[in-house]
């Protein structure tokens, strides 16, 4: 088998999306997360690449954020890819995801409180997915050949009605349709895969979700640097 830790690293000067949403280019901290997702890939036995360039697919047209959409260049190499944001940091306690699982996978985008339920339920309304669909975060995917079968003639049409949406989750509305459209499930990973919270023990990966300044790319690197000391040396 061959298995790749894919990430985006495309520098771009701030931008908003389809809504309000920020795109802000944090070079020290995707740096420094690109850094540890190469380590993991060393330590795991995977290759690892990070797409630092526009895609000559998509070019500027498309914000950094679409071009995971590279994933399927890579797809044609490698059996399975293991996709990671750059503002997502590896811990050292981290498995061999390829040994947890090699089925299409991701992470819950919201969990089943009120609120969640809710934010899921109008989600899959925008796109037409039947609401049992657990609407999954983009930030953390796994991908496979078998997505890759299903998905890959159908990947840039999806594009293109995701961007016309304007429904404010860009790529993650595309992983989600493609998902549901053409392969119709998803493996979901547990929230320690990539979760937002604060940092806790065990804790595979952390998403810090996009901060917008030097300060508190640095705060970020500075808490997790504790937190690996204190819990694993």
């Amino acid at each position: 088998m061959k298995n790749l830790i894919f990430q985006v690293n495309i520098e771009a000067k701030e931008s908003r999306g389809t809504n309000k949403k920020r795109f802000v280019y944090g070079r020290e901290l995707f740096d420094y997360s690109n850094n540890l997702a190469e380590q993991y890939a060393s330590r795991i036995g995977a290759d690892y690449f990070c797409l630092r360039e526009f895609w000559s697919e998509l070019g500027r047209d498309f914000y950094p954020t679409y071009h995971k959409a590279f994933v399927y260049e890579l797809l044609k190499e490698y059996d399975n890819v293991f996709y990671v944001d750059s503002d997502e940091f590896i811990h050292k306690v981290c498995p061999n995801i390829f040994e947890v699982t090699q089925e299409f996978s991701s992470i819950r985008d919201n969990i089943d409180t009120p609120a969640g339920v809710k934010r899921n339920k109008r989600k899959n309304e925008i796109h037409s997915m039947d609401g049992n669909w657990k609407y999954f975060c983009a930030a953390t995917i796994l991908f496979n050949q078998e997505f890759y079968e299903k998905t890959k003639d159908y990947w840039k049409e999806e594009l293109h009605y995701c961007k016309r949406l304007k429904s404010g989750q860009h790529d993650q509305s595309l992983f989600n349709v493609l998902a549901y459209k053409y392969l119709g499930k998803y493996n979901i990973l547990g929230r320690e895969w990539g979760t937002t919270s604060p940092i806790l023990k065990n804790m595979y990966i952390t998403h810090y979700g996009g901060p917008t300044c030097k300060e508190e790319w640095q705060r970020c690197i500075t808490s997790f640097e504790k937190h690996e000391e204190k819990h694993y040396g």
